[in-house]
Formats: C-alpha cells, sequence, structure tokens
C-alpha cells in the first residue's frame, strides 16, 4: 500500500488562538484605559458605535450595523444599553417609519475627547517596536485571512 502523502495539507497551527489572544488584550486594554479616563461602563464594542457616530449626524440602525460590521440584533442590543446611559438618542426615520436613528447626545459626543487620547495609546501599544515594513505585512495579511472567510 502506498504511503499517505501530506506534504499537500498545511499543517495545524496557532494563529486562530494567537489572534483571539490578541483581541482579548486589546479589549482588556482599552476597557482598562477607558476606566482610567472615568469612562465606566462602556465596552469596546459600544465604543465601535460612539466612533461611528463621531463621524456621521445621524443613521438608521441597519447604516449602523454595516458600517460596524456587526449582526442587526447585537446592534440594536448595544445602541439600546447606550440610549440607558445616555450617550445616544433614537427617534423615528421621517423618511421611513420602519427605521429609527440613531445619533449621539451631548454627552456621547462629549466623549470623543477623551475617546481620543485613549486611540493614540492603543495605536502606539500595537505598533510597538514594528517597523513600517512589518506594519504592512501584517495588515495585507490580515486582510487576506479576512477575504479567506468571504463568501
Amino acid at each position: 500500500m502506498p504511503a499517505f502523502d501530506q506534504s499537500h495539507m498545511i499543517q495545524p497551527d496557532n494563529t486562530a488562538h494567537l489572534l483571539s489572544k490578541a483581541r482579548r488584550a486589546i479589549n482588556a486594554h482599552l476597557v482598562n484605559e477607558m476606566a482610567n479616563a472615568g469612562i465606566i461602563g462602556i465596552v469596546p464594542s459600544h465604543g465601535d458605535i460612539i466612533a461611528t457616530l463621531l463621524r456621521r449626524e445621524s443613521m438608521t440602525m441597519r447604516e449602523l450595523s454595516d458600517a460596524i460590521q456587526r449582526d442587526p440584533s447585537t446592534v440594536t442590543t448595544l445602541v439600546k444599553k447606550l440610549a440607558q446611559m445616555g450617550f445616544v438618542s433614537l427617534e423615528d426615520n421621517p423618511r421611513d417609519t420602519r427605521s429609527r436613528l440613531v445619533s449621539l447626545t451631548p454627552q456621547g459626543r462629549a466623549l470623543e475627547e477623551r475617546f481620543h487620547p485613549i486611540s493614540v495609546d492603543l495605536t502606539r501599544t500595537i505598533w510597538h517596536g514594528i517597523n513600517d515594513t512589518e506594519r504592512e505585512q501584517f495588515r495585507d495579511t490580515l486582510q487576506k485571512i479576512i477575504q479567506n472567510f468571504q463568501p
């Protein structure tokens, strides 16, 4: 019986584990930095929504879901929590009665000045000790990995 040729098979590695570990480290860093800045109760997934709304005056839930690439039901839950905390408001959409518009409140907009230094610090921490070429190669590789999972 001929030997089974495994040379064409990719050997298992810990890439998925490392990506998950990096994501957990980034989220823990963000939560810690937000707490240090007096931002309590907001988690990184809330930050995605706030950062997106800082760039736009208002958005429908669907637009917001598409912008942050999260499931609409997840976005609805996150937005409701932000509304309860007073950071966003929900209003009927005058262009489409089936949807609602999400906007930052003045309290939500005020987070921008505290988010900016946290974002700068996160970027510095992520890329510490990594040169521009390595950074570009890493980002290109991550984009290829993401594309591998697209339908």
